[in-house]
């Protein structure tokens, strides 16, 4: 029987107000007792900074990130994982936010349980193991606690503040204790203190500076798992909450189980939430209904590429709030955001809607909604975006219309930067999305070095939270050109990890676009006769979603081709139904070189079969004027064009397509 600690501390305010706001929850995991953990931390300082402490709230105190120096906490970080290695067990932290969040508190609170969950039902930690949990106290001023109206202002050190400041937290150890007790059968023991106290809390104010971004490529391979915030709310049944006449509840419990749980069947509810909406005339109830299920769809959208049927939901979704906007309407002020989601589900899913882009154009140029020129700019901005990708799911990969955008936008940047005195170089993610755009298009026509130009700018420009995606572009481009090192070093920048340690750490829950360049990645590398890891085990390859999981289960099935093995075409076959799986003309397209490399793969009985579907959906493809001037003068179309290349059939449609 093991013993554990477990800290738990937080990095920012969980206001859920705030768009971008990056707020989350960290655990630290280590199997070192208190006093372990106070001398471990004790020699670090002296070994770091020659400094040795008589007191233990003096050392911890020291130890306090937030007053710290960058260089001194960096200095301490390192020392730790070089004198301690094995202190640290795992570190976990919560990425986005739950579905359904009202306040502060409740985001903190369901990161908490994220992540407690997550750490009791691992296989770290055995059935007979002890688990002490700490977590670090907070604020009143942060949980949002009722004070009377006589403590509200005073300041901490009253003794009316402490009280309240003590019965809060006793509270909370009970109420988290208990709810732990019906999850687990673990033996788990729950408490509350603060880093100037707890050796373990200050272990984790440690791992909240570790996970950041100028720490976190330094931590041990497998160290850090990160996990999406859950939303904890009652199992309650929707429909009892809406009889009972609680439209916003019921609203919540249908947010909660049909897009975190994937309850399908939930679907028909949202029908009749919108009719006890329109029975109580109430418009203020209405935009909040509204509201809430778009934010729901936006954050879904976001998670596509972790989420297989991310897109399906969002689509089955929309025919009942396309329905609804017919027979009543839409708020007028939340005609903007709809758009966003409508146009981003367009984009996403490899439906071309031009003519719908347009309408959403001319409603928002005439809209009298908007706050402000600069929200009707950032829709209209947003929306040209989409329609670009709209442009490129029918194969017209010309997107100059957004030359002028950018122009405008830059000059606008460059205008607002210049009045809080910043100079040229600034971060500017409208300015960085247009770029990106831009390098698309031209990466889509073969001009690699003038998408590589803009990629760079986009890189330069774009806000840490988007680099990851803009490396992706990158990586794309060399790895066309069957740049190996360059690929190499892009993909690094993109997974935070390198080509091996990812191979290693990868599984089903992974960000599918980075799973997608490994294995794009791991198949050039076979192709060019680079040493390569050993091919993953069969359950971490269980890939099932709509795009882009058919991709990787394409590139999945180019490698197994380069090793001649013969689980090949039943993965092509997987990641041809993907592809066919209720998405758009575009992601249909992409069965293609798929649909190749079955035929040339197959037994002679077979071929007939696989060239009449594979003529089936290129025929279909021709529906496109832009897919007939692509494939014009390129003979890889053709199922008999001589000799059969893996590679070549693989990436026989452009840029991010192959």
């Amino acid at each position: 029987m093991a013993q554990w600690n477990i800290g738990i501390d937080e990095h920012g305010n969980f206001n859920p107000m705030e768009p971008e706001n990056d707020s989350f929850v960290c655990a630290v995991v280590t199997q070192s007792s208190t006093e372990d953990v106070y001398l471990a931390l004790k020699s670090v300082y002296r070994a770091a900074l020659g400094q040795d402490f008589l007191e233990k709230k003096d050392l911890l105190e020291a130890f306090h990130g937030i007053k710290q120096k960058e260089n001194v906490r960096n200095l301490l970080l390192h020392e730790i994982w070089k004198e301690h290695p094995d202190l640290i067990k795992k570190i976990y932290m919560t990425e986005g936010r739950p579905y359904v969040v009202s306040n502060a508190q409740q985001w903190w609170l369901m990161g908490v349980q994220t992540l407690l969950l997550e750490m009791l039902n691992s296989e770290m930690i055995a059935d007979d193991d002890s688990v002490n949990i700490t977590i670090a106290t907070r604020s009143l001023d942060f949980v949002g606690f009722y004070t009377p109206a006589d403590v509200q202002n005073v300041r901490k050190s009253r003794p009316e503040y402490l009280e309240l400041h003590r019965k809060y937290h006793n509270f909370l150890k009970q109420e988290i204790q208990e709810w732990l007790n019906s999850k687990c059968r673990k033996k788990v023991v729950v408490s509350c203190a603060s880093a100037s106290v707890s050796t373990i809390v200050s272990l984790a104010d440690q791992a909240v500076n570790m996970v950041n971004p100028s720490f976190k490529d330094e931590l041990p391979s497998g160290v850090l798992e990160t996990r999406t915030c859950q939303s904890f709310l009652p199992d309650q049944d929707c429909k009892s909450i809406l009889d009972s006449g609680d439209v916003l509840g019921a609203t919540n419990a249908f947010i909660d189980g049909y897009f975190e749980k994937q309850q399908k069947t939930l679907l028909d509810t949202a029908n009749s939430i919108f009719e006890a909406v329109n029975k109580r005339l109430d418009e203020k109830l209405r935009a909040t209904v509204w509201e809430r299920l778009l934010d729901a769809c936006e954050k879904t959208l976001t998670r596509r590429g972790s989420d297989g049927f991310a897109i399906k939901r969002v689509s089955d979704l929309n025919d009942v709030l396309k329905k609804e906007i017919e027979s009543c309407r839409l708020p007028s002020k939340l005609q903007s955001k709809y758009f966003n989601v409508l146009s981003a589900l367009y984009a996403h899913s490899g439906v071309v809607k031009l003519d719908e882009f347009d309408r959403m154009e001319r409603a928002i140029v005439a809209s009298n909604d908007f706050g402000s020129p600069g929200d009707r700019w950032n829709s209209y901005l947003q929306l040209q975006l989409f329609k670009a990708q709209s442009f490129f799911n029918g194969y017209n990969f010309n997107a100059d219309f957004l030359e002028p955008v950018l122009e405008k936008q830059m000059a606008a940047a460059r205008l607002l930067n210049e009045g809080v005195g910043l100079g040229e170089k600034y971060v500017d993610d409208n300015c960085a999305a247009i770029l990106g755009t831009l390098g698309q298009a031209a990466a889509f026509r073969g001009e690699y070095d003038k998408a590589l130009e803009y990629f760079f700018k986009d890189y330069e420009c774009t806000s840490e939270w988007w680099k990851s995606q803009v490396a992706s572009y990158i990586f794309v481009v060399y790895h066309r050109q069957k740049d190996w090192d360059k690929a190499y070093e892009w993909f690094e920048k993109q997974a935070g990890m390198n080509f091996e340690q990812f191979g290693e750490a990868f599984d089903t829950t992974s960000d599918m676009w980075v799973v997608l360049n490994y294995l794009r990645l791991y198949a050039l590398g076979l192709y060019l006769g680079k040493p390569v890891p050993q091919y993953p085990d069969k359950d971490r390859m269980r890939f099932n979603g709509n795009y882009p999981y058919g991709l990787v289960q394409k590139w999945a099935g180019v490698s197994l081709c380069l090793m001649k093995d013969p689980r090949a075409d039943a993965v092509l076959k997987n990641a041809s139904v993907s592809f066919k799986m209720g998405n758009g003309y575009t992601i249909n397209s992409l069965a293609l070189p798929v649909l190749k490399m079955r035929y040339k793969l197959a037994r002679y009985e077979k071929l007939d079969k696989r060239a009449s579907k594979y003529n089936e959906l290129l025929e279909k493809c021709r529906e496109s004027e832009h897919f007939i001037a692509y494939m014009a003068d390129k003979k890889i179309f053709d199922l008999n064009d001589g000799k059969f290349d893996i590679w070549e059939t693989a990436m026989m449609l452009p840029f991010n397509y192959a």
